[in-house]
């Protein structure tokens, strides 16, 4: 099994990360976008560039190109005198992202049912294993460990770099680092990844399809449900504490 460790892939120190300043405000963009997307910031709210700087531990350059490149994407208003504030994202908008999603991976799925390896099939099996045990013993950043492996393994064996780039594309929208906060998400991939794998070991091509693409829409389906609440509820500068003073790395699924 390939990949981060649980224990270094939870949280990138930022201070030492290697690279320019051009690299880290990209890495800042990512996880604030991924904190606007699993709502951890709230539709309206005001995101102060100093404040997020001295919670993450890092000068507020990289913070202030972050939100600047948050603006273009249209993740944020810039509203002047006043600053940046979060734009009105929906719960559909997050379900919209996981349609498209689930619609490559799907197709990535189909491809690699006849192409995975007996070997590729056992290792799905005992990461399906590990990601039930670390369910059960309620370890999150495992449970998204196992599961970008599981899905990291399908992608490639679909063979198809074009999808695959599409999907990573798609994927860098997705907040996958907030998954560990939304109600039912680790029970989610436990069960249907025994219907993809279940799927895939048979090479059942539509069968893997339709089993991933559920898969996803769920996932889309349960962070829609725990974002909506938050829709309704507008800060105007809610406290930063819910941001770690290290950055986590982004894996997604590719």
């Amino acid at each position: 099994m390939t990949g981060p460790s649980a224990e270094n892939r939870g949280r990138l120190d930022v201070r030492s990360a290697p690279g320019h300043r051009r690299q880290l405000s990209q890495e800042v963009a990512d996880y604030l976008r991924d904190a606007i997307m699993a709502a951890q910031l709230a539709s309206g709210e005001f995101v102060r560039p100093e404040r997020i700087a001295s919670e993450l531990e890092m000068s507020a350059t990289p913070v202030r190109e972050a939100l600047v490149t948050l603006e273009r994407e249209g993740f944020l208003i810039w509203e002047p005198r006043r600053g940046f504030r979060v734009s009105k994202i929906s719960s559909q908008d997050v379900q919209d992202m996981f349609n498209v999603q689930a619609f490559i991976a799907g197709e990535l799925a189909a491809r690699a049912a006849d192409r995975l390896t007996d070997s590729d099939l056992g290792e799905l099996g005992v990461l399906q294993e590990e990601l039930e045990r670390a369910s059960l013993a309620n370890d999150v950043d495992a449970v998204e460990e196992y599961n970008h492996n599981f899905h990291r393994i399908i992608n490639q064996a679909g063979d198809s770099p074009g999808l695959a780039r599409l999907l990573s594309l798609v994927v860098s929208y997705v907040p996958d680092r907030f998954f560990g906060s939304v109600a039912g998400w680790t029970q989610a991939s436990v069960v249907d990844h025994a219907e993809i794998l279940r799927a895939l070991r048979n090479r059942d091509l539509e069968g893997a399809r339709l089993a991933v693409m559920m898969h996803i829409r769920h996932a889309g389906s349960l962070l829609g449900d725990h974002f909506q609440p938050r829709d309704q509820a507008a800060s105007t500068d809610l406290p930063l504490s819910r941001f770690p003073t290290k950055v986590p790395p982004r894996t997604g699924t590719p």
